[in-house]
């Protein structure tokens, strides 16, 4: 009901006011219709995941933050490898 209501206040307001063909045709192309579209898939994509359940430990660390540091510990193992060390002599 609603989305007739919608289109009949477009096409009052459209019928009121002048503008091109073209102009009201991708305006409802693009608000009318793609926008609600969008929302409404948006809406039901994540209706058949399952839920799980999160510890604290898990919350705190981002996705991001675990590549990060496992990145970073990587280069500590192996920074031997990726970065000589100068030889320490004393005199």
């Amino acid at each position: 009901m609603l989305v007739l209501s919608d289109h009949f206040v477009w096409f009052m307001y459209f019928s009121e006011v002048y503008h091109k063909f073209s102009e009201v045709a991708s305006f409802f192309g693009l608000c009318v219709w793609l926008v609600p579209f969008i929302y409404f898939v948006s809406l039901s994509a994540a209706d058949n995941t399952l839920p799980t359940e999160i510890n604290g430990e898990q919350r705190k660390k981002s996705k991001l933050g675990n590549h990060l540091l496992t990145f970073l510990n990587f280069i500590l193992r192996k920074k031997n490898d990726l970065l000589p060390q100068r030889a320490n002599k004393s005199l």
